[in-house]
């Protein structure tokens, strides 16, 4: 299980700027529905707020209840933002880190294979066509992650 002191609950959620916090519910929202909508996902327990830039980029921690013989993890990290949602499960992941690190490495899996022209049926499921048209603006969202997230913290 991954710690969640430092993590806000979204009924804990404080944020003096009313867009700000507007934007943080709206992507908060959004992986709320992504978890939902999962076939191993039963119930949604609880979510965590781990890391953020408004509605850009956000991580949260999703505590489920999973279907049963579903295999899934009872804890996922959820990536949501203006790029494509994705989830990682948190044994691979162990903190926000990591969890950006490994996100950027499945997009860019998937931008490079898109430029080349291979298949992206085995990739992790990106949710738009595979044109060289989305992986560059893909491609330009990956590069702002790298440029102001993952290069950015000590």
């Amino acid at each position: 299980m991954v710690n969640t002191e430092k993590m806000i609950g979204l009924d804990q959620l404080r944020v003096q700027d009313l867009a700000a916090f507007e934007e943080i519910h709206d992507i908060a929202n959004r992986a709320i529905g992504f978890v939902d909508d999962q076939p191993w996902c039963n119930k949604l327990k609880n979510i965590w707020l781990a890391d953020s830039v408004g509605h850009i980029y956000g991580i949260f921690l999703a505590d489920i209840e999973v279907s049963i013989n579903s295999g899934a993890d009872d804890q996922v990290w959820i990536v949501v933002g203006d790029i494509p949602t994705a989830y990682l499960d948190v044994k691979s992941c162990k903190t926000t880190d990591e969890v950006t690190e490994a996100y950027v490495f499945l997009m860019r899996e998937w931008i490079s294979a898109v430029y080349n022209g291979q298949d992206v049926s085995e990739l992790y499921p990106v949710g738009v066509p595979a044109t060289i048209e989305w992986a560059k603006k893909l491609e330009s969202r990956i590069k702002f992650i790298e440029k102001n997230i993952l290069h950015t913290k000590p």
